[in-house]
């Protein structure tokens, strides 16, 4: 393999990298799943030298809540026999990391 195909491959990888960090964000940002925290300077009061993280749970925390989104979102058999669907429960889901909206 030669260098310039390694450094092809690699810079590849690296997008894709990056194109499943934006996804797992935006999935995020979806479920109401990010998490904020307020980071201080050392010997700082004033709120001028303040930082805001955003941080991205873990990627079971993620898949747990699409399931339990699935699960909310399948109608029981009472449901499906008197309608047609999944419509009416969707709007019952909140948020479903447990905060209010």
């Amino acid at each position: 393999m030669s260098d310039s195909e390694l450094r092809s491959l690699i810079a590849e990888r690296n997008a894709l990298g990056r194109e499943l960090a934006e996804f797992r964000s935006k999935v995020c940002l979806e479920l109401g799943i990010v998490r904020r925290q307020e980071v201080r300077r050392q010997g700082e009061e004033s709120g001028s030298h303040r930082l805001i993280t955003l941080s991205l749970p873990p990627d079971q925390e993620i898949l747990g809540l699409i399931r339990r989104l699935c699960e909310l979102m399948e109608p029981s058999a009472e449901e499906s026999e008197s309608s047609c669907g999944r419509g009416h429960v969707i709007a019952d889901v909140k948020d479903l990391s447990g905060n209010s909206p």
